[in-house]
């Protein structure tokens, strides 16, 4: 019986490798704002515009209204909205700016809006 027999050789062990990697840069988020009248028969959406996943968007009632706003859903009413008087602000979590409603309880009234 023929055998051959073979010895095991031990492996230098590999030189570790310098990665290549690149840095991750994080990605920069940009602020979006925008500014809207609204009156007491329109329930004006906020822009189609998507944030992302949930971000936040903080409504603002201009400081120069004269009567309350209110923001909610589609059919938002002095009754469902969330009331924000001259100054107010609300800061609310969405994926897309047209999901918020603001309706005015009197003539033009004005509020303006940040998103990132």
């Amino acid at each position: 019986m023929n055998e051959t027999l073979t010895q095991a050789v031990p492996l230098e062990p590999e030189p570790p490798r310098k990665s290549k990697s690149l840095p991750i840069k994080p990605k920069r988020r940009q602020f979006r704002v925008g500014r809207n009248d609204v009156d007491i028969i329109a329930k004006l959406a906020l822009p189609d515009l998507e944030v992302g996943c949930y971000q936040r968007v903080v409504i603002k009632a201009d400081a120069k209204n004269n009567a309350e706003i209110y923001v909610g859903r589609v059919g938002v009413t002095q009754e469902t909205g969330f009331k924000l008087t001259a100054g107010d602000e609300i800061e609310l979590t969405v994926d897309n700016l047209n999901s918020i409603y603001v309706k005015a309880s009197r003539k033009t009234q004005a509020y303006c809006w940040l998103a990132n």
